[in-house]
């Protein structure tokens, strides 16, 4: 089954737009828009409307009665005339710059895409807009969540061997780094790698490296520290078992974790969650402080602190402090 998705990628968020040629397409555009709080969509022209009518905030109208120069943009939402109307709007002043037509890049099978969704996994997911977005939010965040949680563990952390563990671009690592003696970046996206490798590449004691979903490249009990940041939200719990057994195994002995993990799964009597990450707000994953701490305990740590943060919803993050207090179990 295929649709024609609203083209996002060209219309400006918050918008002020109109739609010219109500049919199918339209009908599956104001649907789309409706999910979601993106722009909004003001006139509905089209030649069946014999006059000016109100339906709901949508002006209906035919194309005569339609000033063109009020839409930021314009929509053209057929695929058989849209050369017809390109020409049409054109020749009565419309810039060029603010039509939208739809091509066949806009069509997508519906299946298709709910089976990409499904067997997605965040080490395979093109992370770089929201890398650069959360780029802007990294003082606040480091200021309001991670500082504090340094400082209070002053004298406890050791920082003489520490990993940053799915590092993305490094926007905590750029923070972090004045304190390390040695720090690695370890990160499944090779673009987030070579992002990182550049903008390191002035530091001597920061090492940088690209290692697929597995077991982490490090020696046994080499590392004093591990922390993640806003990345371990979208581990499955599987994959929070695997990766802590990996820590404990690299970290020395009384060596600390700090992880930002998903505590969505203690919300589920309050909101619709899936198993699968990323239909859940913010990609979380469906597990639970609780299930750190089962886990934690069972791959050889103390769970000595754990801090629950609102991110999306209230509660829905969760900041543990992990101390490894014996080997690796099976």
């Amino acid at each position: 089954m295929n649709i024609i998705l609203f083209p996002f990628d060209r219309v400006e968020k918050g918008a002020t737009i109109a739609i010219y040629c109500a049919g199918e397409i339209s009908e599956s555009f104001l649907s789309q828009l409706r999910a979601v709080n993106y722009c909004q969509v003001a006139w509905l022209v089209d030649r069946k409307f014999e006059s000016r009518e109100q339906q709901g905030n949508l002006v209906c109208l035919p194309p005569n009665l339609m000033d063109w120069q009020l839409p930021d943009q314009i929509i053209i939402a057929s695929q058989a005339f849209k050369n017809e109307i390109s020409e049409y709007l054109l020749g009565m002043g419309v810039a060029a710059s603010k039509l939208i037509a739809i091509g066949d890049e806009q069509k997508i099978d519906v299946l298709d895409l709910i089976q990409a969704r499904l067997s997605a996994a965040p080490a395979g997911y093109d992370w770089g807009a929201y890398y650069k977005s959360a780029e802007l939010a990294t003082q606040a965040q480091y200021q309001k969540f991670i500082k504090p949680i340094l400082e209070q563990w002053e004298g406890e952390l050791d920082y003489s061997n520490v990993l940053d563990f799915a590092c993305g671009e490094g926007r905590i690592a750029e923070l972090i780094q004045e304190r390390c003696q040695n720090l690695r970046l370890i990160d499944a996206n090779t673009k987030a790698v070579d992002f990182c490798r550049e903008r390191f590449a002035k530091y001597q004691h920061v090492q940088v490296q690209c290692n697929a979903a597995g077991a982490l490249p490090q020696a046994d009990g080499s590392l004093s520290l591990i922390y993640s940041w806003d990345a371990m939200v979208h581990f499955s719990y599987k994959s929070l078992d695997f990766y802590l057994y990996e820590f404990n195994r690299v970290l020395q002995p009384q060596g600390y974790v700090l992880m930002h993990h998903s505590n969505l799964a203690a919300l589920a009597n309050k909101m619709r969650v899936f198993e699968q990450w990323n239909f859940n707000p913010a990609g979380r994953s469906l597990v639970s402080k609780e299930d750190v701490i089962f886990i934690a305990q069972h791959h050889g740590f103390e769970v000595v602190e754990q801090t629950l943060i609102d991110w999306e919803c209230n509660d829905m993050d969760c900041i543990s402090v992990l101390k490894k207090t014996a080997g690796t179990c099976g």
